[in-house]
């Protein structure tokens, strides 16, 4: 968590945050061998196996692979190679998981109102970690989770992301009502 990474990137249109995890090393070490286990198990039942129990062996080998490579391996390419990609607009929060290899399909929030916030998930060595939520409003004006990262980043970096964000709006602002200029 405190090696998390976060890109910032803005342009005049959008803001882009990319949220790279960086766990540590034992943590890929035991995802690396669960995965390899995983792979290696399977096989040494079959081959261990006697004639007539092949076929049914073989069939919980493949529904054993199928849970696995769903759920562990998902989440090792995750902690390996994944990131956490938003594109915030005045209209839209857009993001996106990549896996490494693969992509989750892009997914876009609207809204009309949000608010960026900082939500504190926990502290250590006296430094905030958290993620970066968008709330919005609903047509009561009640207040509604829109988004929220998945990937805990230190506190300044996440208010350096928040202000990108602010400007992102004050110039679309600025644009659509110009300068108030005193005569």
């Amino acid at each position: 968590m405190e090696n998390n990474r976060l890109v910032i990137e803005a342009n005049a249109l959008n803001v882009h945050l990319t949220f790279v995890p960086r766990p540590p090393l034992a943590l890929k070490l035991v995802l690396i061998t669960l995965c390899m286990l995983a792979i290696v198990l399977p096989m040494v039942l079959l081959a261990y196996s006697k004639e007539r129990e092949q076929g049914l062996i073989f069939l919980g080998a493949l529904v054993f692979y199928g849970v696995i490579y769903l759920m562990l391996g998902k989440y090792t390419l995750w902690n390996l190679l994944g990131e956490e990609r938003l594109i915030v607009s005045t209209k839209a929060v857009n993001y996106q998981h990549h896996f490494g290899f693969f992509n989750a399909p892009w997914k876009a929030e609207k809204f009309d109102n949000i608010f960026v916030i900082f939500n504190k998930t926990q502290e250590i060595n006296k430094q905030n970690y958290g993620r970066i939520g968008f709330v919005a409003e609903d047509e009561n004006g009640i207040p509604f989770y829109l988004y929220s990262t998945s990937i805990n980043i230190c506190e300044e970096k996440a208010n350096e992301a928040i202000n990108t964000i602010n400007e992102l709006f004050r110039q679309e602002q600025l644009t659509k009502f110009g300068v108030i200029h005193e005569n």
